[in-house]
């Protein structure tokens, strides 16, 4: 029966025309007709185009082109079930001529329709115009808040001792706003620039400063010990706090030092308190996640820490009391994914390799008794855990 019905379907794609197996009309040579009504509406960087197609059409899709500064061709595509096509990738607010080609299902071009187009200023300018550039611990602080989501790249450069610009930091973003930081810089007057550039090679003019990093090492966990107050949370066994600066960020199951937990039914909020043996005008801290090295389904579950707060003072009261504490800053752990629990995508998980660095305020006390209140972990439970912390700063005595 089956080789029967093999024999059927031999028969019949034989009998069919050429013209019925192929959807695209390569043998027909007839040129597609021109859209009609064009339509512009100007956006950052972009132009987005509407037209209308001919009443009898074979148009199988609409092609925008453009010519970039650069001597390549940038195009987009619409198919024939939409009559708008965006055309993004303009470096400059002024006018570009486009060219809109239909395109006919034997994929033969019609002859353009040439249209002028007016994009606004794009992303790659907008963002650079926001900048703000300014010395910080270790080195620069880089503030930004007009970028519209588009992938950018922020590029900081410094003047070498042989008068060459060298790199130093290649930052990729899609945020609307933010901050960046370019770290492991000495505290020695150096000359800077700072540049924008697209995916399509739009690059801005250059930002050039001279600045002087502000001094900062990592503390001396050395002096470290933990300092408990009454009202501080239990440890759970094996599980001590001295593990949050030993070096060791691993997730092993025990608990043998690579990760820090308080004990179940401690309840959130809740906190530790480190005496750091030296007082310091702290200038950042590395959050590191449990898990992220070698059990990832731990990032962004259960005890994970979502959002915390890190307190100083330089005379806590013995009975634990916040009265004597002064709140440095307030700290949140976030998702790039935005996914539900359980579920990590590489980026997730990547965001958590080599910690979450979280600056503190330039205008902040120096302190020698530290204090992590975690305010709210990643799942509803009475507990939370950290794979590490880092300590920066400046160190007073």
């Amino acid at each position: 029966m089956k080789r029967l019905l093999y024999l059927i379907a031999l028969i019949l794609i034989s009998s069919c025309t050429a013209e019925t197996f192929d959807p695209l009309n390569a043998n027909d040579k007839t040129i597609a007709s021109p859209v009609k009504n064009v339509r512009v509406e100007n956006l950052p960087g972009k132009a987005k185009i509407d037209y209308d197609f001919p009443v009898k059409s074979n148009v199988l899709y609409v092609e925008a082109e453009y010519e970039h500064s650069n001597g390549t061709f940038i195009n987009a595509k619409s198919s024939y079930y939409n009559n708008t096509v965006t055309l993004d990738g303009f470096g400059e607010a002024k006018e570009y001529e486009v060219k809109l080609y239909s395109v006919g299902r034997n994929l033969i071009r019609s002859e353009p329709v040439i249209i002028k187009v007016n994009p606004t200023t794009p992303p790659v300018l907008s963002m650079f115009q926001s900048l703000v550039v300014r010395a910080d611990f270790g080195g620069l602080q880089l503030g930004y808040n007009d970028n519209d989501g588009s992938p950018l790249v922020v590029i900081v450069e410094r003047l070498n001792s042989n008068n060459e610009w060298q790199n130093v930091n290649n930052f990729y973003t899609q945020q609307v706003s933010g901050t960046l930081y370019a770290r492991g810089l000495p505290p020695v007057e150096t000359k800077f620039r700072v540049y924008t550039k697209d995916k399509w090679d739009n690059f801005s003019e250059y930002l050039e400063t001279t600045l002087t990093p502000l001094y900062e090492e990592e503390m001396d966990y050395l002096k470290f010990k933990p300092y408990r107050l009454p009202n501080d949370a239990r440890d759970f066994p094996p599980n001590f706090v001295y593990f949050l600066w030993n070096n060791d960020v691993s997730s092993n199951p025990s608990g043998a030092g690579g990760w820090y937990r308080i004990d179940n039914g401690s309840g959130i909020p809740n906190h530790l308190t480190i005496d750091m043996g030296q007082t310091a005008k702290l200038s950042r801290i590395i959050f590191h996640q449990r898990g992220y090295k070698s059990n990832t389904p731990l990032l962004y579950s259960s005890g994970d820490v979502k959002f915390f707060e890190v307190w100083g003072s330089n005379n806590p009261s013995a009975d634990g009391n916040f009265a004597s504490w002064v709140k440095i800053e307030t700290c949140e752990i976030t998702k790039p994914s935005g996914s539900p629990i359980g579920t990590n995508t590489s980026d997730d998980i990547n965001a958590a390799v080599g910690g979450r660095e979280f600056p503190m305020p330039l205008e902040a006390e120096p302190y020698r008794y530290i204090r992590i209140r975690v305010i709210e972990t990643w799942g509803p439970v009475d507990y939370f855990w950290i794979g590490e912390l880092d300590f920066f700063g400046q160190i007073q005595h």
